[in-house]
């Protein structure tokens, strides 16, 4: 009798054994998929915040700012651009600039101020982008167009030592930027160079204020003094080149983009 019992309590044993293998086995198991779960779930809620986060919003509308300024809608701005008007001419001529420019670093201080309270943009980042637009905006000569929020449509700030061609030709010549814009829709400005005879003047006070530009983004911090004689030693090869009958960028005689009406939007700063 004593044999058989011997079995029953091994057996018993046994399953027990087994029965706690298995639970364990199951409760690892458990542990693991909950592991898994909750994971999945941090990096579906960490996709989810990374969607969701705020768009930088310190962008400046400059239409905006200028219609402002000028006591006009935005449409009669952009109208005014179409018939060849820059922005910075009708600013200019309503001797309005320097209102565009104290009311245009208001509205980005406020926007950026937003930001920071919002949590989009840290204070040092602010300052970093005020003080780009405000070196900007205090050399803006309508040469360049206005960048967004310090950057332009392509991301990048623009050159601002590019050269407006029509302003140069107009002081050469003794006449308007608008007499000369008028004047190319038949020609270009090469044409009324060589007519009368001013060829070389253009060229010396082109390149003069081409120097100008460069030494005051040296100064501004935008360039080194190295890239600025590398640009400088180009634009003096095209001016060396230059004898009225091929077309200049930067350089770039774009005055035949004045032709066509669609095409009046171009500000004379491409020219």
């Amino acid at each position: 009798m004593k044999r058989p019992l011997k079995l029953i309590v091994l057996c018993c044993v046994s399953a027990v054994l087994v029965l706690g293998a298995g639970l364990t086995v199951f409760a690892a198991s458990s542990n693991t998929d909950t592991s898994a779960a909750d994971s999945s779930n941090r990096s579906s809620a960490n996709s989810t915040s990374e969607k969701t986060k705020p768009k930088d919003s310190v962008h400046v509308s400059a239409t905006g700012i200028a219609a402002s300024v000028l006591g006009k809608t935005e449409d009669e701005i952009k109208e005014a651009v179409k018939s060849g008007l820059s922005l910075y001419q009708q600013l200019t001529d309503a001797g309005k600039l320097d209102a565009f420019k104290t009311a245009y670093l208001a509205e980005l201080k406020t926007k950026l101020d937003a930001a920071v309270t919002a949590g989009t943009l840290t204070q040092a980042e602010t300052d970093e982008k005020y003080a780009s637009k405000q070196a900007e905006i205090a050399a803006w000569d309508g040469s360049t167009e206005l960048s967004k929020g310090g950057k332009d449509k392509g991301g990048e700030a623009k050159d601002s030592t590019n050269v407006n061609v029509i302003k140069v030709a107009a002081s050469v010549l003794g006449k308007t930027e608008d007499e000369i814009k008028e004047s190319v829709k038949s020609g270009k400005i090469g044409d009324l160079l060589v007519a009368a005879g001013k060829v070389d003047e253009f060229k010396t006070a082109y390149l003069a204020e081409t120097k100008s530009k460069l030494d005051a983004a040296v100064t501004a911090g935008t360039l080194t003094q190295a890239e600025a004689d590398e640009k400088y030693a180009a634009e003096t090869t095209k001016m060396d080149a230059y004898d009225g009958t091929i077309h200049l960028c930067g350089g770039k005689d774009h005055s035949k983009m004045f032709e066509k009406k669609d095409k009046a939007s171009i500000d004379s700063s491409d020219a």
